[in-house]
């Protein structure tokens, strides 16, 4: 079972992620969330997937490309666009970590749809918003005029070591 441990492991490895992997799966355990949605997948899995096997929750992962083969029955794994994946979601979410495309529309899209469904207190975390993003930083700009236009709604928290990492509680 894939628990704190590998986390550890894995926030010693180097990929872009490293110094949030820690902080994803406490996002997890510190809420006791049930049910963690996560768009793009990859080292970030393993951090979800531990802190869903702590809180008992259920975990879904949503990424075009290829997903971590994981064996366990909380974990839901599904090769497809997330915004497609969307039409066929109808459950309140406690985490949503996006770490998709990081392109202005697609990111803007994702807020648009993904965030209704964040249950209030809930936690939203969005990796690469540090707006470095090379000749894409729209990650950034498309958080940064959502949080303008939901003023009051959310409070960010921004990391920007790693990328950044931005993490959002949903106030109402």
């Amino acid at each position: 079972m894939i628990n704190r441990d590998e986390v550890v492991r894995r926030s010693k490895l180097d990929c872009d992620i490293k110094d949030h992997l820690l902080m994803l799966y406490d996002l997890v355990v510190e809420i006791k969330a049930q049910v963690v949605v996560e768009l793009g997948a990859g080292h970030s899995t393993y951090a979800l997937m531990a802190g869903v096997n702590k809180t008992g929750g259920c975990f879904w992962s949503v990424d075009h490309r290829s997903l971590p083969s994981i064996d366990n029955p909380r974990y839901s794994r599904n090769v497809m666009d997330d915004m497609e994946y969307l039409k066929q979601w109808s459950r309140e979410i406690d985490v949503l970590f996006i770490d998709t495309s990081h392109k202005y529309e697609h990111t803007k899209r994702e807020l648009a749809g993904w965030f209704p469904w964040v249950r209030v207190g809930g936690v939203i975390a969005l990796h690469d918003t540090d707006g470095q993003d090379g000749e894409n930083p729209g990650c950034r700009q498309a958080l940064d005029e959502f949080l303008e236009k939901n003023k009051g709604a959310y409070k960010e928290t921004y990391y920007p070591y790693c990328n950044g990492l931005s993490v959002i509680k949903k106030l109402r």
